[in-house]
Order: structure tokens, then C-alpha cells, then sequence
């Protein structure tokens, strides 16, 4: 059965098993990987930690012409306002749920929202965002979705973020992937391939796409990069690419074997690109599927003269490496 058949995905505890908490040595870390089971600890005290509703508004928050509504008590929107601030062009609202909308639902105050954005901003998307207030009331956000998508024939894309079905907030990127591809996507591999390659990448910094791009021009590829900075046509066109590559390959993990298993896009499996070594491996790998491997020699052969006080302490992928940013 295909995993998108599901309201959101497999928590990484259970699917990767995932460690949200490690106290004690790699060495005996390594040992539990290396058995039939990991053992999952309870962590039984954080001052504060990140949920999978701020990654998830991370990778929305970068979808162009996109509106989102943070189905929720407003105090659940207050990681949109860090978005706004770091020049986020993505619009979103609160629907700001009281006691009542909580014992009573409250798809009321969903579907006028809906509406206000649609008429206001006329988008090409929208992303209904849960929260934990609606994961345990189980308000009904499907029929909303059903309803609004055919009366104003837009697509309307639901994300089932519940804020503590699993300890590693990364979770949320993968709730956001699989909503993506289940609403957007279409239901099966398209018959005909297109003629691009899929980057993917996840919460990057721009600069970091950049000197991508600049190392993959090598290649004369041409580049459909999701989620960071796309658009719905560019998500579509995704499931039709040659292959994806993943800028990191961590964070984009889930929409790569997606877009694999289901849809037949063959993952490059790449290693972090951190420093010139390991941005060379991740140029190589990429080159050793092109069957272009002599011209990323020859360029990591090049740049490895360079020194890394040439770069002024920026981030560049034939420099210092592409960095990945993971907060």
C-alpha cells in the first residue's frame, strides 16, 4: 500500500528509529544501531524544545503564491511571525480557536477563512495547518478541504501536524513532504518523463542553493528544485524528473524515496556536501549517475588548491563546502 494513502507519515522514531535524546557514548549508540532494535528513551525534561509545527511552517513559509491557515489558538501562529520577519513572501492567518471552538469544532471559522484569503490574494494554494488542540479534538479539516476545493476549484492541501506524536521536530518537514506529494502530485507515475532533474532541497539558506546550482551547472542540467522557493507547477513537474538530487541528504529523505518508489524517480544517494572534501564526494556521486565523473574530477581537483581564507568565512560549495542549516 502506498504510504500517501495515509493522513501524514510514519513518525521517524518509527520509521527510521530516530533518537530525539542521547545521553552517554557514541560507542554504546553505535552498538544499539548496530542490533535488531533500538531501544526509545523518554526524555523526562527539556526547557524548551522545537515541535513539527515550526518545521513545518518553515517549509511552507518558502512556496510561492501559497496561503496558509494555522488552524488553531493563536499562540500556534507565533512561529509564522519569525517567517514574516526573516522575508517570508507567503501570507498566512490564524482562525484563533477559543474554548468553545474547541468543544464545539469550528470549521466554520476554517471555511470563512479560506474564503477570505481566496478572494483577497487569489493564490494557486492553499495549506490548512493543524496543531495539538486540533489532533485531540479531531476537528473535521477533511470535509472542509473536500468542499472548498470544488466550489472554488483550487487545490487545498491539509498538513496533519500534531505537535507530540514524535520527539524529533524534523518530523514536521516530512508531514509537510507527504502532504505535498498527496495533494499536489497526482495518484500515479506519469507515463512520460520530463527533461529535468529534481533538487531537493529542505530549509536551506539561499546561499547554499546558489553555489549548487553553480556546481551543477558543470553538468548543463536543468533544475527543478522543490520545496525551497517552488511553486505547485514545479512540484508537479517533480514526479517526471530523471532523477532527484538531494542537497542533503537528511532532511529531504522521505519526498526522495516517495518520488522513487512511487512515481519511479531514481535518488541519487549523495553525502553531506560540508567542506571541500565531502563537497567533492557529493559531486562525484551525482557525476558517477551522469556517467560525467572526469569533468568532477577535474573541478574538485581545481578548487581543492583553494584556501579557506579565501572565503571570507562565506558559505560556498567549491570553497568551504555547502552548509547545511538545521536551525
Amino acid at each position: 500500500m502506498s504510504p500517501l494513502r495515509a493522513k501524514a507519515p510514519r513518525s521517524r522514531e518509527k520509521r527510521l528509529d530516530t533518537l530525539g535524546a542521547w545521553f552517554g557514548p557514541v560507542s554504546v549508540a553505535s552498538q544499539e544501531f548496530a542490533g535488531d532494535e533500538i531501544a526509545q528513551r523518554i526524555r523526562t525534561f527539556a526547557q524548551s524544545s522545537n515541535d513539527d509545527l515550526l518545521y513545518a511552517l518553515r517549509i511552507l513559509s518558502g512556496i510561492r503564491n501559497s496561503v496558509t491557515v494555522i488552524h488553531g489558538p493563536r499562540g500556534c501562529a507565533a512561529a509564522g511571525l519569525y517567517h514574516t520577519a526573516t522575508g517570508s513572501n507567503t501570507r498566512w492567518i490564524v482562525t484563533d480557536l477559543d474554548e468553545r471552538d474547541t468543544i464545539m469544532g469550528a470549521d466554520g471559522k476554517l471555511r470563512k477563512s479560506i474564503l477570505a484569503l481566496y478572494h483577497r490574494y487569489q493564490p494557486s494554494v492553499v495549506f490548512i495547518v493543524g496543531n495539538p488542540v486540533i489532533a485531540i479534538n479531531n476537528d473535521d479539516i477533511q470535509s472542509v478541504v473536500e468542499e472548498l476545493h470544488q466550489e472554488l476549484e483550487l487545490p487545498i492541501v491539509p498538513v496533519y501536524v500534531t505537535g507530540f506524536s514524535s520527539q524529533n521536530a524534523v518530523s514536521g518537514y516530512d508531514t509537510v513532504l507527504h502532504s505535498l506529494l498527496k495533494y499536489l502530485s497526482g495518484k500515479s507515475a506519469p507515463t512520460k518523463k520530463n527533461e529535468t532533474f529534481n533538487l531537493l532541497s529542505v530549509a536551506e539558506h539561499p546561499n547554499d542553493r546558489k553555489e549548487a546550482l553553480n556546481l551543477l551547472a558543470l553538468f548543463g542540467l536543468e533544475l527543478n528544485i522543490v520545496p525551497d522557493d517552488s511553486t505547485i507547477e514545479l512540484f508537479r513537474s517533480a514526479v517526471a524528473a530523471k532523477a532527484s538530487i538531494p542537497l542533503c541528504p537528511d532532511a529531504p529523505e522521505y519526498l526522495g524515496l516517495i518520488l522513487q518508489e512511487k512515481y519511479g524517480v531514481p535518488l541519487i544517494k549523495v553525502s553531506r556536501p560540508v567542506g571541500i572534501e565531502g563537497t567533492g564526494r557529493w559531486l562525484k556521486s551525482i557525476a558517477a549517475f551522469l556517467g560525467k565523473e572526469s569533468v568532477a574530477n577535474r573541478r574538485h581537483a581545481k578548487n581543492s588548491h583553494i584556501t579557506s581564507d579565501t572565503s571570507h568565512n562565506c558559505i560556498g560549495g567549491i570553497v568551504n563546502g555547502i552548509h547545511h542549516r538545521t536551525s
